[in-house]
């Protein structure tokens, strides 16, 4: 035995004469001795290290004074990182902590995190009591919350401090307040649990002095066969159990030495958590005690178990109760496989950091996961009745914690006869096995094979790892919880604007990492390493008038200088990784390992905008899912939105509030669409023509706004080229185009919502006239911008000119023109970055304050603003665009753009909230995310367009960037082809012959003809059953209308026949009378 075993040894069987003595204090005494004589070990063992547990002591104990509600998991977020912290104090430069003062900061970690639950369990039964004026019916919980001496009492308690077991604080307190420790019993316990701890030792030092652990560690053991390492490790592992064994038994004599988790039989205590029910003794039985409380480890059932379900439940049980109360239920996942996984997971986070922990835990679910499925093919011998398996399994799971690996269904008590027939709606059992009773009742049980069973579990596992993955995912998702206020306030109209906005955000963010994988991260690695490697592309029939380029400042410049430069995109920033002109040709070759950047700039650009395209096809084929589900509102609108809107998860009145108003503006919207359908096919011929008419005239004065804002934008790009400068003038030149396409981006589409009142649209197609109009006049005003840039560049695609005969491009205005149609896009970027704020500080903000403070009729006429989601969405559909467009020549707009949209959103959700009123006219929010990424394709096309153009026609400038020597930038693709190997080149070429693209032109015809067809089937299939939905609702009208004709004709019938016999009996009355005599 090592040292450190004599110590634990020496400590264990020094606390169990101990404890007989502590029976004789009084509880203040007790508290006093055991607290020092647990210092006192914790010193002589932990010495330096004995501030670990003590910082998480107080670190507890503060987390609880101050936060009480949020204590658990304050206090098992705090003491887990502490745990992480003691085991890595190597790295910060601290001492090695020793195994001692591992084993008292594990079990302080449990004890930590439970006094918290209890704390937070004890002021909400408080709060409860107060309330209901009743006193709750909590069993084991605390009369008083704990002092910094009492949790420093229990912390370092003599009982268990190293080896266990795990007592909660009220079970600490109980003991502390025995009425009568000296009669509980003591002795007799303490030697039945003792009696076989010396086989145990024995055992052990037999068994390990013939297979020692240390020999596991050898080169030598590694090389026998696998049935000696097989054999030799089960030894190894009874060696580990007959450790644990002497050592538990020892702890619980020790705790029982003292009357730690002493309580009645009756009161069914259970392992780690005490007492489940309310005891009360009768006076005229004597009460029979028990230890259960303190038991952790159940030897013989812990060896011969068949299932490691049952192997889980009798090993260290004080833990797995402690697992099962605090870990388990608050697990972030629905399925209980997967909530064992990760309890599993943090428990073995809780005994180390070795790898071996976590392969060993995180196996018992799967284990168990295969047990359930055995279980449910025949596990048990077929001999055994299904009445007294379960009654077995009941009567073992009372005896110990568990986990909720597979819940069953409790069976009936024996004492009902099993040839009673009852009715199945009476038993308390779960719908699948009422199913599965009645069908063997009526012996029609389905003949299910092993290959459907099996594709049914494995099903049924992916739904259910889907559902928890989902549910994983709702607690990261951006913004969530403001876009659900947003959606409850203003509908799902604006709630789409922002939902949008966060699609981009994200998709942003991820176009970055690509760039920054393959180009940015690259070039700073290769650079910063120097020049050794680096193999530079040069080519000497350049000439040299085509290589002048220098674009870095000279001499002292002014703040006035940077800010400018900072605005434009010139100066410092224009030979930075902001801009395409930085980045070299070169490649870099070590070490059998060669990175071409020119390569890698075109292919990750190409990537780039692929990745761009799937995300948006991706999200617009989840817009269109919910589309059809909806059914496109032709049918059950209105009855989908009264019986499933309702979200009943909803907690508190404010939650309740913005859902009712969510639904509310819904209504208003298929309400204002009903009215608009009505009075439309109300109209005479006459009146149609008519109405299209004006439609047709007010489309052509809005095709001549929009041309007329096309020529200033390309006046202002053709002045704004010509001239340069560094004052604020200059500037306001170079931004002139920017400011063009923002005025002129502001003004048409007031103008053409102006009079989209007066073509009396349905909300929803306003918005889609909106938004065709806007997109139209920003992509091709963007267009008219690239349009202006490329033919200064290329002199207007005559290149016998003067200026571009030399280098097949404009040299001198433009000598890295790749950097300057980046700079261009950057301030398109930044231009409409700082609109949006100014209108938000110097317009939006004024008119709110003016509206609510002044009480004039322009005031009120006014009025607060709404928010207009198509120019919102338009403007977000530009800023991408832009993006889009400038991507190859500043590959780092994309995150230039994801820090704008994450400004831009809470600039525009604090307008909103504050500036803005609901609108007056709403619209609904899936046909407008539909056409939101209809829009942005749109841009995607244009940009793409501009990236292939740039890419293949335009030859790229021979003094700056990665394709300076190359005629076109994508003549870097053949001309690396030859550097591939002979395969590789055989593979290309065949991908790219006849030979393989028409075969693969032929199928993917075939295919899509055959989801065409489907598509149309499964459209017409839709139309008849819509159809048939109609008539039976028009069947349904009919039958109603019959009945409520038949229910009116049989009361006028009922009316008649009242009548005539009324007449009868007055005739009668009438002969009777003394005429007739």
């Amino acid at each position: 035995m090592s040292p450190d075993e004599l110590v634990y040894l020496g400590i264990l069987a020094a606390s169990i004469p101990v404890g007989f003595l502590f029976r004789y204090l009084s509880p203040p005494v007790k508290q006093g001795a055991a607290l020092l004589l647990g210092l006192s070990i914790t010193l002589a063992t932990c010495r330096i290290h004995t501030l670990h547990s003590l910082l998480t002591v107080l670190g507890t104990w503060a987390i609880i004074k101050f936060s009480w509600r949020s204590a658990p998991s304050l206090s098992l977020g705090w003491t887990f990182l502490y745990l992480l912290f003691f085991r890595l104090a190597t790295l910060f430069g601290l001492p090695s902590p020793t195994p001692f003062a591992n084993a008292i900061q594990l079990l302080l970690t449990l004890k930590m995190v439970s006094l918290a639950n209890e704390v937070q369990t004890f002021h909400l039964r408080k709060k409860e009591d107060v309330s209901s004026f009743s006193k709750s019916s909590v069993i084991g919980g605390l009369s008083q919350e704990p002092s910094l001496y009492d949790v420093i009492s229990y912390s370092y308690c003599y009982i268990g401090i190293m080896t266990g077991p795990f007592f909660r604080y009220q079970t600490y307190a109980d003991w502390l307040q025995q009425p009568s420790p000296t009669s509980l019993p003591g002795r007799d316990p303490c030697l039945n649990r003792l009696k076989l701890v010396p086989l145990y030792g024995v055992l052990f030092l037999a068994v390990n002095a013939y297979f020692p652990l240390g020999y596991v560690r050898t080169e030598e053991f590694l090389e026998h066969h696998y049935f000696f390492r097989l054999f030799y490790m089960t030894a190894v592992f009874f060696v580990f159990r007959m450790r644990f064994y002497a050592a538990w038994c020892g702890a619980e004599a020790s705790c029982i030495s003292a009357g730690l988790g002493c309580y009645p039989e009756g009161a069914l205590s259970k392992p780690g958590g005490g007492p489940t029910v309310e005891y009360s003794p009768d006076p005229d039985t004597p009460v029979v005690y028990d230890f259960k409380t303190i038991q952790n480890i159940d030897c013989y059932n812990t060896d011969f178990c068949v299932k490691v379900r049952h192997g889980m439940r009798y090993w260290n049980m004080t833990v797995q109760w402690w697992l099962h109360h605090y870990i388990y239920p608050n697990a972030p996942f629905k399925g209980y496989t997967l909530r064992a996984a990760w309890t599993m997971f943090i428990s073995a986070y809780w005994h180390g950091i070795h790898a071996g922990y976590y392969l060993s835990f995180l196996t018992i679910p799967v284990c168990i996961a295969a047990e359930s499925a055995l279980e449910g093919h025949g596990y048990h011998s077929s001999q055994q009745s299904l009445r007294l398996r379960n009654r077995q399994s009941t009567v073992a799971d009372q005896s110990s914690p568990q986990f909720n690996w597979n819940p069953s269904p409790t069976e009936e008590g024996e004492e009902r006869s099993s040839d009673t027939p009852r009715n199945l709606r009476e038993l308390p059992m779960p719908m699948g096995l009422k199913k599965a009773i009645r069908q063997v009742q009526q012996m029609k049980v389905p003949v299910v094979s092993g290959w459907q069973s099996w594709k049914m579990n494995k099903a049924k596992a992916l739904r259910r790892f889907g559902e928890d993955a989902g549910g994983a995912l709702a607690y990261v998702t951006l913004w969530r919880r403001a876009l659900h206020k947003i959606g409850g306030h203003f509908g799902g109209g604006v709630q789409s604007y922002f939902l949008f906005l966060r699609f981009l955000v994200v998709l942003n963010f991820l176009s970055f990492l690509l760039i920054a994988a393959f180009v940015l991260i690259p070039n700073i690695v290769f650079q910063s390493r120097g020049s050794s490697g680096n193999v530079e592309v040069n080519n000497s029939d350049v000439p040299s008038e085509c290589t002048v380029y220098d674009p870095n400042p000279q001499g002292l410049v002014d703040f006035y200088s940077y800010f400018i430069d900072l605005l434009t995109g010139t100066g410092f920033m224009e030979y930075s990784y902001l801009f395409y002109g930085y980045y070299n040709n070169t490649v870099e070759v070590r070490d059998d390992f060669s990175y071409n950047i020119p390569i890698a700039y075109i292919l990750t650009a190409a990537f780039y905008f692929i990745f761009c395209l799937i995300c948006i096809i991706i999200r617009m084929g989840g817009v269109i899912r919910v589309t059809v589900k909806t059914g496109g509102r032709t049918v059950g609108g209105y009855s989908m939105l009264v019986f499933t809107s309702w979200d009943y998860g909803l907690q508190g009145e404010r939650g309740t509030r913005l859902k009712q108003n969510n639904i509310r503006y819904q209504l208003q919207v298929d309400l204002e669409e009903e009215q608009l359908k009505l009075q439309a096919a109300s109209l005479t011929l006459a009146q149609t023509i008519g109405l299209y008419s004006l439609r047709v005239l007010l489309n052509i004065i809005v095709l001549g706004l929009i041309g007329g804002a096309f020529y200033c934008i390309f006046l202002a790009t053709e002045f704004s080229q010509r001239e340069s400068g560094t004052d604020f003038l200059s500037l306001a030149v170079q931004y002139l185009p920017s400011i063009v396409i923002t005025a002129s981006n502001f003004l048409v589409p007031f103008l053409c919502d102006q009079i989209a009142l007066l073509e009396r649209h349905s909300p929803s197609t306003t918005v889609i006239l909106a938004l065709l109009r806007a997109v139209f006049l920003r992509m091709v005003s963007l267009g008219v911008l690239i349009f202006t840039l490329w033919s200064r560049i290329t002199c207007e695609g005559t290149t016998d000119s003067p200026d571009c005969k030399l280098c097949s491009y404009n040299y001198k205005q433009y000598p890295c023109w790749e950097t300057s149609v980046g700079q261009e896009m950057y301030k398109l970027a930044m231009f409409d970055f700082i609109t949006v704020i100014v209108v938000m500080i110097l317009v939006e903000f004024p008119r709110r304050m003016v509206v609510d403070h002044c009480s004039c009729k322009l005031a009120k006429f006014v009025g607060r603003q709404e928010f207009v989601v198509p120019q919102n969405v338009l403007g977000l559909v530009y800023g991408q665009t832009v993006v889009w467009t400038g991507a190859l020549f500043c590959p780092l707009l994309p995150l230039i753009n994801t820090i704008k949209f994450i400004i831009i959103f809470y600039c525009k959700k604090i307008t909103l909230f504050y500036n803005c009123r609901p609108a007056d006219r709403t619209f609904r929010s899936t046909s407008s995310n539909f056409f939101f990424l209809l829009v942005l394709l749109f841009g995607w096309i244009l940009a793409s367009a501009t990236l292939i153009y740039s890419v293949a026609q335009i030859h790229p400038s021979m003094s700056c960037g990665p394709f300076r020597t190359f005629t076109m930038m994508w003549s870097v693709i053949p001309n690396s082809f030859s550097s591939l190997s002979a395969s590789t080149q055989d593979f290309l070429r065949y991908i790219g012959s006849q030979a393989f693209s028409i075969p693969l032109f032929i199928l993917s015809c075939v295919v899509l003809c055959y989801v065409a067809a489907l598509a149309a089937v499964y459209g017409k299939t839709v139309s008849l059953l819509r159809a048939q939905l109609k008539l039976e609702g028009r069947d349904k009208q009919f039958l109603v209308k019959q009945i409520q004709e038949l229910s009116s004709a049989s009361r006028r019938r009922e009316m008649v026949d009242d009548h005539s016999a009324y007449m009868d009996i007055d005739m009668d009355t009438y002969r009777t009378g003394p005429e007739w005599e």
